[in-house]
């Protein structure tokens, strides 16, 4: 594998602290990963100890980010074995063992994991449970309305006033933001400061000078800048008379925004003479020569608004800013009263949030340094990716870490440009300080992701627009790649027929969009993309377009104007997730068997896949009685066309009204055990990701019982609630690669990935100006508040308004950014969405100014250094696809769909079994039954006598913790699940405690000490609970086997009696999932083990074709029946 001389650098390099500055498709997870695989195989880097993978730790930003990097860790581990063994090299093998036990994590995880261990150390119970954001935010938003109810119940003066001049809404949403940045308000707040309005009025009064001077240093950057100033200076000498008036003006403008650009002293004092200097624009326009008297005027203009706007401050008033001052104490002190709750709230849960989870560590780590000196004790290497997207609290940990005598060596890595999350509280100037200060910091610029012409074209335009002079002075990225051919960017440019409103430009951006993806990939002329694999060009594909997008906003529109001309497309990411239908579907079946005459829930399972009846069948039962009275009677309207799906659909509702007292995860599972759903979602539209968004619901169900009381009732109001909120719930994760599938995602997801084909679309959508802030808080200045006014709109006081400047100049910057790594997905093809009369503010603003773009015609190519950009003024005309694609499937499972038979949305006549109750009814005996149902989802029921959990429910609970056991064990680490944990999860009751406690301990044991246990630590993959659908035509079985070892072996876990009547059965389960697995991966495992556990016995079976034609024989026979 080669490298550049300057990633080769980063991986060897060895000094204590090592700071990599790595521009878009550099290859900086690749350099991350070979710096590990570089660690480990040179001892000269580990002078006190043999190399350890144990003792690297890898922070990255997402969960998501660090399974891919295990992932990647476990691939080059493997491909440095098969390159064979020198003497002195790793065990590569056993290292790839050890990857799923790796220390690559979020700083979540990271710091979790620290808090954890040393528990009891630190005097924290162990056992606390993560608070997920939508958790936290109801959480939050429960400890606002709790505090403002009890404070003004006591006639608090603060809350009083507030409340009267804000409004209890606009008080509750401001308090709620406030405890979401509790940490940032908190965070060298000297409160004192806030307990006295004269106090923060005297503080305000003594920063503002010094605060003016360093904002106008801060609009040095702003993008306007470099353009007004490069506008005016090209004028120089055009006039006939140096002293006509309008030069004059000319030449004093240009020497304030130089000032301003080059950082002079007493700016506030330059731009206010200036300004009052000139309030007019005059001069004679016959001294000029033609158009440049109206040019230089109409720049004059902009430039005073820009000097105006962003450099002119409001005069001090005394009066009115100490009216701002007994609002931001009153703000303060009420929020204080809010956190304080929040806090006392996740107490009483014994929960942490995310933010908790650093500043517990932080403070741990700073005021205990025995502590501290453990944890970095444990620590040769640790390397932060994703730098320039954390605080100064991670910082800190990191730092206080290495600080330690033999601590950690820090290796950190980051793109400034690529800094997206100012929302989330990064800290963008910390990356570069951190930079600048380190004693060698490497820089790699060179791209090896986008060809040329697309490369270019972004370092063309970032540098023209000067959009990221805040972050750094833009450098070019070098070129690897081949080209595929010019042009490789174009830009849609509409011809304005009038005013538009913001929907209708979407629309008709839509239009375009899926016109030109028509375009793109039909089948006589594809555009031409490059295959990662082959290294070799092919046709474009609907899998290689992603479509990304600033919000979420307007992404319907897209997904309609797809769907309009039977595009398949995958939505990764919107705030929808609530609203989703299926998700919907569930809230309205938990609603009624919560109440069963809630008349609306009703009507929504009964139209549903649940039941499937129709709306003339729905309208007849209404007409009949009305529709909850019929249904919940045995009753069947005339001419009535569906009996027997209302009988089901009463069958349904009676057995799942039985088990409503359960646990909200297993009843959910016990719906989907109970119904087709999920194979009627999957032959339906986006079938594979409604499936996953399913299972994600019964994922929040098993988080939500985490942290609270785990009632069906609780979970059903929480749903509603965030339904209603609309809280921001990803869809379910899905890998969209390989699905035949146009994506749609928001840049934000998009970071760290690439695409063949990128769309920017809405490029003409302006930023979002945050009006309606209340507060305003800045790092090292605090909190400020606007100053209400009963005649109309609040105002800013003028230290408020400095606040709001530094926010709107920080979010301007980061929109920059976030263009950025949009544009840099980019492999082989963008597309860039505006529109004529976009705003100078705007994406397409800025690219009209930069290229005038409103001068080209359609098809023009504007040319520039080895990058071509094709304009498009009209849309394609483009006709639908003739027949809608197949669903999407994942890649992984690319044979899921030939096992699933085409399913209609409201089908009838198919029917799907789980293997559980097709054994039972072919064994014929409840025994049978009840083994199964001990070993798959079940509800435990909590019984209300003195006795206790019955024995029927502790067996089912017992098989049930088993297969928990086997499905959480790590056996790369030979670390086996807490066992307390698991138990006391099942939430039995104390008198169960030590018996179950017990079982568990000995299926470690027996297990550890059989032959499975050797297979099991040397297997290069074991997969866990594979779900699988199996066609047996014209029936369905479903059903999860229970671990996959190596493809080749199959292990289901029991806990019954060894060598009874009923093995022959479990033979037949084991065959119909070896057919399963032969559907799904194309080869027939070898053989398969039952593996009881309360005896320490395997009874092993070779799969041959005729036991698994047999198998299926029984199972259709069986199944003719019905």
């Amino acid at each position: 594998m080669g490298f550049t001389k300057q990633q080769e650098e980063a991986i060897k390099d060895m000094r204590p602290l090592v700071c990599v500055s790595a521009g878009a498709g550099s290859g900086k997870t690749t350099i991350l990963i070979e710096r590990i695989v570089y660690l480990l195989s040179h001892p000269e880097c580990w002078p006190d100890r043999q190399p350890a993978l144990d003792r690297i730790v890898a922070i990255t930003f997402t969960d998501k980010a660090a399974s891919e990097m295990k992932a990647r860790l476990r691939k080059r581990f493997r491909e440095a074995q098969a390159g064979g063994m020198t003497p002195g090299a790793p065990d590569w093998r056993d290292l790839e063992r050890q990857v799923d036990g790796a220390r690559v994590s979020t700083i979540h995880a990271f710091c979790a994991a620290i808090l954890r261990e040393h528990a009891l150390r630190i005097g924290m119970d162990p056992e606390w449970a993560v608070l997920g954001d939508a958790d936290a935010e109801q959480l939050m938003e429960q400890a606002v309305v709790e505090t403002l109810q009890e404070l003004l119940e006591q006639d608090d003066p603060a809350v009083t006033r507030l409340s009267v001049e804000w409004g209890r809404k606009q008080l509750k949403a401001a308090l709620a933001e406030m405890v979401g940045k509790r940490w940032e308000v908190q965070a060298g707040e000297d409160a004192t400061r806030y307990s006295n309005p004269e106090s923060l009025y005297t503080f305000w009064l003594e920063q503002w000078p010094t605060a003016q001077e360093s904002f106008l240093h801060v609009c040095r950057h702003s993008r306007e800048l470099p353009f007004l100033l490069e506008n005016l200076r090209a004028f120089e000498g055009c006039c006939l008379d140096p002293e006509d008036k309008r030069e004059k003006q000319r030449e004093s403008c240009v020497a304030v925004l130089t000032a301003i650009h080059e950082g002079r002293d007493h700016l506030c004092e330059r731009v206010r003479g200036y300004l009052d200097a000139f309030p007019r624009i005059s001069g004679s326009k016959k001294k000029w020569p033609e158009g440049d008297f109206e040019q230089v005027r109409d720049t004059l203009n902009i430039a005073k608004k820009f000097l105006t706007d962003k450099c002119l401050f409001p005069d001090w008033d005394p009066e009115q800013e100490r009216i701002a001052a007994r609002v931001t104490c009153d703000f303060f002190q009420v929020g204080a009263r809010v956190i304080t709750a929040y806090r006392e709230a996740r107490q009483a849960w014994n929960s942490l949030d995310y933010e908790d989870m650093i500043n517990e560590t932080l403070e741990v780590l700073q005021k205990n340094p025995v502590m501290r000196e453990r944890v970095a004790s444990g620590i040769s290497f640790l390397l932060i990716d994703e730098f320039q997207d954390t605080d100064g609290r991670q910082y800190d940990i990191a730092r206080m870490l290495a600080n330690v005598e033999n601590g950690p060596r820090l290796f950190y890595v980051g793109d400034v440009k690529q800094s997206i999350y100012y929302f989330r509280g990064a800290e963008v100037d910390l990356f570069n300080s951190v930079i600048r200060n380190a004693p060698h910091p490497l820089e790699l610029l060179d791209n090896f992701r986008s060809q040329p012409g697309v490369l270019k074209f972004i370092n063309d335009f970032f540098a023209q627009s000067h959009l990221l002079e805040a972050v750094e002075t833009y450098r070019s990225m070098g070129v690897f790649r081949e080209s595929l051919g010019l042009p490789c960017v174009e830009c849609f440019l509409p011809e304005d027929p009038g005013k538009l409103n913001m929907a209708e430009m979407h629309e008709q951006d839509a239009r375009y969009v899926v016109g030109r993806i028509l375009e793109l990939c039909k089948a006589n002329s594809p555009l031409r993309v490059m295959d990662m694999e082959t290294k070799s060009p092919r046709p474009a594909t609907f899998d290689d377009i992603v479509l990304l997008f600033r919000r979420g906003s307007y992404m319907d529109t897209y997904e309609s104007a797809l769907r309009e001309k039977n595009i398949p497309y995958t939505r990764v990411a919107g705030a929808g997730f609530f609203q989703r239908r299926e998700v919907q579907d569930i809230l309205a079946l938990l609603k009624l068997v919560l109440d069963p005459w809630d008349e609306e829930a009703l009507l929504t399972v009964l139209r549903s896949p649940l039941a499937g009846l129709s709306d003339e069948s729905l309208m007849r039962m209404a007409m009949m009685e009305g529709l909850a009275p019929v249904f919940h009677s045995n009753r069947i309207p005339e001419h009535f066309d569906q009996p027997e799906m209302l009988k089901e659909a009463r069958r349904l509702f009676s057995n799942l009204y039985d088990r409503r007292e359960g646990e909200p995860g297993n009843f959910l599972r016990l719906v989907l055990e109970h119904t087709n759903y999920e194979a009627i979602l999957l032959g339906g539209h986006l079938g594979l990701q409604r499936t996953a968004n399913l299972r994600k619901v019964i994922q929040l169900a098993d988080n939500f019982g985490q942290s609270r009381p785990a009632t069906l009732h609780e979970f059903a109001r929480y749903l509603d609630d965030v339904t209603y909120r609309e809280l921001k719930e990803g869809e379910s994760p899905l890998q969209s690669r390989g699905m035949g599938a146009v994506t749609l995602m928001t840049i934000h997801k998009a970071k760290g990935l690439e695409y063949p084909i990128v769309f920017l679309p809405e490029m003409f959508a302006e930023e979002n100006k945050g009006g309606k802030d209340i507060f305003y808080q800045r790092k090292n200045i605090g909190l400020a508040s606007k100053i209400p006014n009963d005649e109309g709109p609040s105002q800013r006081g003028a230290f408020a308004e400095l606040m709001k400047r530094y926010k709107a100049h920080e979010e301007m910057m980061e929109n920059a950014r976030i263009l950025y790594v949009a544009m840099t997905r980019a492999r082989d093809y963008l597309v860039l969405c505006g529109h004529a009369s976009a705003k100078p503010n705007t994406w397409s603003g800025v690219l009209n100014r930069v290229y005038a773009l409103g001068d080209q015609s359609h098809d023009d190519v504007i040319q520039g250094d080895d990058w071509r950009m094709l304009v498009k003024r009209h849309p394609p005309i483009c006709t639908p696809l003739q027949n809608a694609l197949e669903p999407a499937v994942l890649p992984d499972a690319e044979e899921l769909a030939r096992q699933i038979a085409p399913l209609e949305q409201q089908q009838a006549g198919s029917r799907v079994f789980s293997v559980t109750h097709l054994l039972s009814h072919m064994a014929g005996t409840e025994d049978l039954d009840s083994e199964y149902e001990s070993e798959e989802e079940f509800t435990v029921e909590r019984e209300s006598s003195i006795a206790g959990v019955s024995e029927r429910a502790l067996a089912m609970a017992r098989g049930s913790l088993v297969h928990k056991l086997f499905e959480c064990w790590d056996f790369t680490t030979n670390r086996a699940p807490d066992i307390r944990m698991l138990v006391k999860e099942a939430g039995l009751g104390i008198s169960q405690f030590d018996t179950l406690s017990g079982a568990l301990r000995g299926a470690v044991e027996r297990f550890q000490a059989s032959e499975l246990w050797a297979l099991y630590t040397n297997a290069r993959r074991i997969e866990r609970e594979v779900p699988f659908l199996l066609d047996i035509n014209p029936m369905m079985i479903r059903g999860v086997v229970d671990a996959v070892v190596d493809d080749d072996l199959i292990v289901d876990y029991k806990t019954g009696m060894p060598g009874s009547s009923l093995e022959s059965h479990y033979e037949t389960q084991l065959c119909l999932y070896a057919a399963a697995l032969r559907a799904l991966k194309g080869t027939l495992p070898k053989q398969g083990i039952l593996w009881y556990a309360d005896h320490g016995q395997a009874h092993t079976l070779v799969f041959t074709e005729e036991r698994i034609v047999a198998a299926l024989a029984r199972a259709r026979e069986f199944c003719a029946t019905f």
